[in-house]
C-alpha cells in the first residue's frame, strides 16, 4: 500500500482508484449511516475523494493513508449533515428484531444509536477495524472508545429487553459480515479529478 500511496502522490490516478477501491465500502457504510440520503452520500464521497486527491501530498507517514482518508471524509459527512438541518429522525419498529438473535440484520442491531455511536460499531464490528485504528480516526484515547463500544452494545441490549442472555457482540460481529451494495461511481469520480 505504501508504493500505491507513494504514486497517488505523484498524481498517479490508477494508483488513487485501486487505493479508494480497498475502503469504498467504509466509505460507503459511513456515509450511508450518516446521511441516508443518496445524493448527499454521493456528495459527501465526492468531496472527499477531492479534497484528498488534492492534499495526498500532505500525508506524512504513508501507512496513515486509510486512517487519514476516513476523518477527511467523516469530516465530509459532518459537514452535510449540518447543512441539512432538516434532517429526519427515523426510529422503526423493534418488530424487526428476533428476539432469539438469529438473522438479526448489522443496520437493524444499530439504527437507534447516534451516529458516532453507529459509525464507531461499524468500522469494529463490520469492517474489523481495531479499537487503535478506530481511536485514530476518532482522535480518542482507548479507554474512551470502548467505553463507547460498550455503552453501545448496552443500549442495543435495552432494545432487545425480553432476552438478556443474547451475546450482543457475538451478534454484533457475525451480522457484520453481511456483504453491502456499492454504487460504482468512485471510479467516475476519481477519473474526473484534475
Amino acid at each position: 500500500m505504501e508504493k500505491l500511496v507513494e504514486l497517488a502522490k505523484n498524481k498517479d490516478k490508477k494508483a488513487f482508484i485501486e487505493l479508494i477501491s480497498n475502503i469504498k465500502e467504509e466509505m460507503y457504510l459511513v456515509a450511508k449511516l450518516k446521511l441516508k440520503n443518496e445524493k448527499d452520500i454521493e456528495n459527501a464521497i465526492q468531496n472527499t475523494l477531492i479534497k484528498s486527491y488534492k492534499c495526498i501530498k500532505r500525508l506524512h507517514n504513508n501507512n496513515l493513508f486509510k486512517i487519514w482518508i476516513m476523518r477527511i471524509h467523516i469530516n465530509e459527512c459532518d459537514k452535510i449533515e449540518k447543512k441539512n438541518k432538516n434532517k429526519e429522525l427515523y426510529k422503526e419498529n423493534n418488530s424487526d428484531i428476533n428476539k432469539k438473535g438469529k438473522d438479526i440484520k448489522f443496520d437493524i442491531l444499530i439504527r437507534n444509536l447516534n451516529d458516532e455511536e453507529k459509525v464507531i460499531l461499524t468500522f469494529y464490528y463490520y469492517f474489523k477495524y481495531s479499537i487503535k485504528e478506530v481511536c485514530e480516526i476518532f482522535k480518542e484515547n482507548e479507554n474512551i472508545i470502548n467505553s463507547k463500544i460498550i455503552r453501545a452494545r448496552n443500549k442495543i441490549r435495552k432494545e432487545i429487553k425480553d432476552n438478556r442472555m443474547i451475546d450482543i457482540e457475538k451478534i454484533l460481529r457475525i451480522s457484520g459480515s453481511n456483504e453491502i451494495y456499492i454504487p460504482n461511481k468512485i471510479e467516475k469520480i476519481v477519473s474526473n479529478l484534475k
